[in-house]
């Protein structure tokens, strides 16, 4: 017999002896031991030699890992570390089926195995009903215990009770057996005999328990109470010694007894939280039960033997978490069941509260979007800019954030304005995030501490253009109702890339660029001479970035381009940093204080022919420029919508997806450290005014990028068009 390649991952020691003891020696070969420190350079597991590797072995191993099977044994701190352990074994490349864990005490005690109530606590609920679903008890004496409770308790005590239900009660009869309940896997220990016993079918069980179901059911219907039959997750570990024949007859009994008998089934047996949901590969532990409990929580909402209301008290984070557990299939079709309850809801309300929340005033998605809600008698909007609690002890940012809410004042909107971590916001209906990251904002915009009960929507803050970038795979991109995308190509790449897809994401286009589509811009250029080409320089804050994200190349020509600018009378300049760059700056050594790079930016607006510009509604500043040098992101897509030249500057670090890669192809670029190259390149395209890809990239922006000319409307009045529909019914 092939032997399972196992790798051991040993978080406390305590729980390494129980994870061998439960393994079939015989059936596994152990490829390594993974621990934090020791002397020990192997371990001796029967008459085996194994490895034992520090954890900075486990990028490597994984590398070659095939389809090992990943076992974490243990916890430190808090049973919380197996799925820390978890992600750091995913993010190394393992295979999420491929982990499994021996938590220990994170398992559910035998006596609770098969209670999927377990979680009460944990969600708030108050079930009115009882259950009989225990792991040590058959079906037999399940309804000898409802039995005596029903005569012994007043009527109307209970509305409702669980039967359980698994495939073992149509394998064998238990009064007659006492081997209970047999896994199969060759990677659990158990008695040969005992497996080929559990291999028959016999047909007496299958009637005398297709008997016992339709007089429990039967019991129940006498006192009033609403029977809900369930069939009890179990783990894939399990399911081989489940035929098809046999779940077959189970399904086809209870489809026959639902012909004559009113109750409900939920069924739960093929729940796929995978090895991560069961303790030692096949007990429920903690996430599996949490897990199961919710769904079955959700069917009672569904079949309206519970209120649907209830549901919507579930916060976001506490779905976060299932999304560690569910397949793809199953968490989009639980999110959309949740999503479509709470969407009932709102259809009957008059008023509805829509907030707008952002961390960066800089980063707004424009005032078209807001107004056609402040328009509509229906919508009250809000605006919510947050001081950013991750930079919020900065002089900087607290003194610059005033500025961006007065600029949203001025513009007549509804403004809210956050500083503290800890305040008090009122409720909203429906929540437009314009940025992801979640820290950044105060608690009561976090997920965890929101409901269902208010609907998520995101609008990207920036024109997409990483090949990838850990923000692709946060809750920003699966938990909200709507997530409206400014490119087809972009919705496309993430749906590819995301671990749930893209199920959800709507192309809207960008509101924050309809104003292009739409107004006559103006701006005030400092100009020495009237016919000065207006060019704008952007340096992006990515120094020293985040995965992904290492675009700047400010670090290598920032001197160059303010004496290039000082030399060149005949252009006027717009510097627009990015808002983070004066922080990267300062902590990547660029300059050695935030004065200091105030200073550099000083000195580009004490120049005649050169002004800085920082906050919100930029677009009037390319609208009437005549061309952009950057090392962005988001304006690599932003200002291909005024067609006027861009030069964009490359470092070796820049990974871009595919709309990126194409707008690239029809722009300018130069290395970000060849200062000859950009001072040519600039004399030729900015000061010359050759332009030889103007039709390519015009041609490029009809196919990719003209939503105006796609949809037939601006962005802004898209999403607006389509929440109000929604709301509609």
């Amino acid at each position: 017999m092939e032997k399972i390649n196992v790798v051991l991952v040993v978080l406390n020691e305590k729980f390494l002896q129980r994870a061998l003891f439960s393994l079939d020696i015989d059936s596994v070969h152990f490829v390594a031991v993974l621990t934090k420190k020791t002397d020990k350079k192997t371990l001796n597991v029967g008459a085996a030699e194994v490895p034992i590797l520090p954890f900075a072995a486990i990028p490597s191993l994984a590398k070659i890992s095939g389809n090992f099977v990943w076992i974490i044994c243990g916890w430190v701190n808090d049973p919380t570390d197996t799925s820390k352990a978890k992600k750091i074994l995913m993010n190394c490349g393992v295979p999420e089926d491929n982990i499994a864990n021996f938590e220990g005490t994170a398992c559910v005690s035998v006596d609770r195995r098969g209670n999927l109530r377990d979680n009460e606590d944990e969600l708030g609920l108050t079930f009115q009903g009882v259950h009989f679903i225990d792991a040590n008890q058959d079906l037999l004496q399940s309804y000898l215990t409802a039995k005596h409770v029903f005569e012994h308790v007043a009527p109307g005590t209970f509305k409702f009770i669980f039967i359980g239900i698994t495939p073992y009660l149509f394998r064998f009869d238990r009064p007659k057996n006492s081997y209970g309940e047999l896994s199969a896997d060759t990677l659990i220990n158990r008695d040969i005999e005992q497996k080929n016993l559990t291999k028959k079918i016999f047909s007496e069980c299958v009637e005398k328990t297709a008997r016992l179901l339709k007089d429990y059911i039967k019991l129940c219907d006498d006192h009033g109470i609403k029977p809900v039959v369930v069939l009890a997750p179990l783990a894939r570990i399990e399911h081989d010694i489940c035929s098809a024949e046999l779940l077959g007859l189970l399904r086809t009994t209870i489809l026959r007894l639902k012909e004559t008998l009113n109750f409900t089934c939920v069924d739960l047996f093929n729940v796929s939280c995978g090895l991560a949901g069961f303790c030692y590969m096949v007990n429920t532990n903690l996430p599996g039960a949490f897990l199961a409990s919710f769904l079955l929580r959700l069917q009672l909402h569904v079949q309206k033997i519970l209120p649907f209301e209830n549901i919507l008290d579930v916060k976001y984070g506490y779905l976060d978490m299932l999304s560690h557990l569910l397949t793809k299939e199953g968490y989009n079709s639980l999110i959309s069941d949740i999503l479509t309850m709470s969407l009932e809801r709102l259809r009957r309300k008059k008023k509805i509260k829509v907030g707008f929340v952002t961390d960066d005033t800089a980063m707004w998605c424009g005032d078209k979007l807001y107004n056609y809600f402040a328009r509509d008698e229906r919508f009250e909007p809000t605006v919510f800019p947050c001081l950013r609690m991750d930079k919020a002890d900065k002089e900087l940012v607290r003194k610059d954030f005033p500025h961006g809410v007065e600029q949203f004042k001025s513009r007549g909107l509804n403004v809210f304005p956050i500083t503290e971590r800890d305040a008090q916001v009122p409720t909203q209906d429906i929540i437009f995030y314009l940025r992801p990251y979640m820290p950044h904002f105060p608690y009561a915009f976090r997920f965890e501490n929101l409901k269902p009960e208010t609907l998520l929507a995101y609008i990207p803050y920036s024109f997409q253009v990483a090949q990838d970038f850990y923000e692709y795979h946060s809750p920003i991109f699966y938990l909200p109702w709507k997530i409206f995308f400014s490119s087809q190509l972009n919705l496309n790449y993430l749906a590819g890339i995301c671990k749930f897809g893209m199920p959800r994401g709507v192309f809207s286009g960008y509101p924050r660029l309809d104003t292009l589509f739409e107004d006559e811009l103006k701006f005030d250029w400092k100009m020495t001479r009237p016919d000065a080409k207006k060019i704008i320089y952007a340096p992006h804050w990515s120094i020293k970035g985040t995965p992904g994200i290492e675009f700047s190349t400010f670090q290598w020509n920032y001197k160059f381009m303010y004496e290039f600018a000082k030399a060149h009378p005949e252009i006027s300049w717009v510097v627009k940093p990015h808002p983070t760059l004066l922080f990267s700056a300062v902590e990547s050594g660029v300059f050695p204080s935030a004065e200091a790079f105030e200073e550099y930016l000083q000195a580009w607006n004490d120049l005649p022919n050169a002004q800085v510009y920082t906050g919100a509604y930029y677009h009037a500043v390319f609208a009437t420029s005549d061309g952009m040098i950057h090392d962005c992101g988001s304006f690599i897509g932003e200002y291909q919508y005024v067609n006027k030249p861009m030069i964009y500057m490359t470092r070796d670090t820049q990974k871009f997806n595919e709309i990126a890669t194409k707008i690239l192809s029809v722009s300018y670029t130069v290395d970000g450290r060849d200062l000859d190259g950009i001072a040519a390149l600039m004399q030729k395209i900015f000061i010359d005014g050759e332009d030889p890809k103007r039709s390519v990239r015009e041609k490029f922006f009809d196919e990719y990028l003209n939503y105006y000319k796609r949809n037939g409307m601006s962005a802004s009045e898209f999403i607006y068009r389509n929440i109000r529909d929604e709301l509609k019914g």
